[in-house]
């Protein structure tokens, strides 16, 4: 089907920098459970296939119609994990004695900055397929 996989630099960058970060959250965070490693997982995938479904026409025509539920599933799932992941880092923060609420504040919007930052380049290339997909239906 597919022997090459064309990409420019940055993109296979971003998805190094994807898979990074999974794996550092996973070696990191062991109260995870199976359910949530699994669904971070899938959003994993459907980044992958969204970044390199957009610089490989023959991805999007394999896959079709279902690049829509991958995409809005995972965002989804990405948006209601961001507010959990966010309400527990609150807590977290908020018991730590030693910083100022400025302190708090900004490790808040840091983390929610990197996060979009490593989450929302991926889904918006997916968003990109989901039109390109409909496109060529109608």
């Amino acid at each position: 089907m597919l022997s090459t996989i064309y990409m420019p630099w940055w993109a296979w960058g971003y998805l190094l920098i994807t898979i990074s970060v999974f794996m550092l959250g996973l070696a990191v965070d062991r109260s995870r459970s199976g359910n949530k490693i699994f669904s971070s997982s899938m959003s994993l995938f459907t980044i992958y296939v969204s970044v390199i479904g957009f610089f490989n026409d023959q991805i999007v025509s394999f896959l079709g119609l279902f690049i829509l539920p991958m995409v809005f599933i995972g965002i989804f799932w990405e948006f209601t994990s961001s507010i959990r992941e966010s309400k527990r880092a609150r807590d977290m923060l908020d018991n730590d004695p030693s910083l100022t609420d400025e302190e708090r504040d900004f490790l808040m919007n840091a983390a929610i900055i990197f996060n979009a930052l490593i989450v929302v380049p991926g889904y918006v290339m997916g968003l990109f397929l989901c039109f390109k997909v409909l496109a060529d239906i109608f």
